[in-house]
């Protein structure tokens, strides 16, 4: 097995849900032990690209809006206490449980530390954030963002 782990990203645009199931899904699939994880190493992250995470809400033009940074768990105990039998049944819980269990909270792509700036696969499952990586990757104007 290689010394150095893959480093891979996975980004959506809240870090909530398809990031986070990436993310999850190859933490488990990769985990040391495992017959993938013997065979290659993955030093996993997973950001938002919007300016906000943003959740569905009681109706389409009430969405749930938190800052990146917000931890999952105190996004699952706020919505809980407003409504959980509508956020149990439009599954918001569910996945805010997964994420917590994935990592502390959403992060945002554009704000990511130094130390996490280069990845050698950078996962996108919408068009405009892989129009939002690359516009961020072309103004950095430095190849020390993604592998070539």
């Amino acid at each position: 097995m290689s010394e150095r782990a893959l480093r891979v990203a996975c980004v959506c645009a809240s870090n909530m849900n398809r990031s986070m199931r990436a993310h999850g899904r190859l933490a488990a699939d990769f985990a040391p032990g495992t017959p993938l994880g013997t065979k290659l190493r993955l030093d996993l992250h997973s950001y938002g690209t919007g300016k906000r995470v943003k959740l569905p809400g009681p109706s389409a033009t009430e969405p749930n809006v938190y800052a990146f940074g917000t931890p999952y768990a105190d996004i699952y105990s706020e919505l809980a206490a407003r409504d959980r039998e509508l956020y149990t049944r439009n599954g918001v819980l569910a996945m805010l449980e997964h994420n917590a269990a994935v990592k502390k909270c959403p992060e945002s792509w554009q704000n990511r530390p130094m130390a996490e700036k280069y990845f050698d696969i950078v996962l996108t499952f919408d068009a405009h954030v892989s129009e939002a990586i690359l516009n961020d990757v072309e103004a950095s104007k430095t190849s020390d963002l993604v592998g070539e």
